[in-house]
């Protein structure tokens, strides 16, 4: 009977991670399903997906739900709500709620004022993989020195072009040795003249 049981037991837990992996694929299929709606602008699908999953500790959830506070017309306008959904993410590890949380203390309205919070988030966002914050923090350091050097360089590792540029026009080139003509010109044109996002340039062939 014993011999049984424990047959019974481990057969459990050998399905038990396979279970799990569902689950997690088919979580994360709703989560890019709801992004998706998002970027559509059907704020009310967006909704609908992500705030059930944002309930159940889904920090990418969270994260959207924090973005369409007072962006979209399905929430009301409220910095608070919307910097309390980035604080559940972020200390949930989530690298861009790290960083929508430090403007909580600086540009958005939903966190007193604090020079030393947003700081901290921000340096919080770089770390764990926030290209804006890197760039950000490399923009404190106003002489172009070794700090700034230190995050454009983290930035330009993490693929971004814009970083790789402002290196080398900063006359770090030796740390972008693979820079290309075409990253040049179009982070001049589509960034620095049109100033379209710091991400504008990342795609090119």
């Amino acid at each position: 009977m014993i011999v049984v049981l424990r047959a019974v037991v481990l057969s459990a837990l050998l399905i038990l991670p396979a279970t799990f992996a569902a689950g997690d694929e088919a979580q994360d299929a709703l989560v890019a399903e709801g992004v998706k709606a998002f970027d559509n602008a059907d704020y009310q699908k967006a909704k609908d997906i992500l705030l059930p999953l944002a309930h159940q500790n889904i920090p990418e959830a969270m994260h959207y739900i924090g973005r369409m506070h007072g962006s979209t017309p399905v929430f009301p306008n409220d910095p608070k709500l919307k910097c309390d959904w980035y604080e559940r993410a972020a200390k949930l590890g989530l690298g861009k709620s790290m960083y929508n949380y430090s403007l909580c203390y600086g540009f958005i309205d939903g966190r007193e004022k604090s020079r030393e919070q947003e700081l901290y988030w921000l340096t919080k966002a770089a770390e764990h993989g926030s290209i804006r914050a890197m760039i950000n923090l490399a923009a404190e350091d106003e002489t172009f020195g070794e700090e700034y050097r230190r995050w454009m360089n983290k930035a330009a590792q993490q693929g971004n072009i814009f970083a790789k540029v402002r290196l080398w026009m900063k006359d770090y080139k030796q740390d972008v040795p693979d820079i290309r003509i075409q990253d040049i010109t179009c982070t001049y044109i589509r960034i620095l003249i049109f100033d379209e996002d710091i991400y504008a340039c990342d795609d090119l062939p």
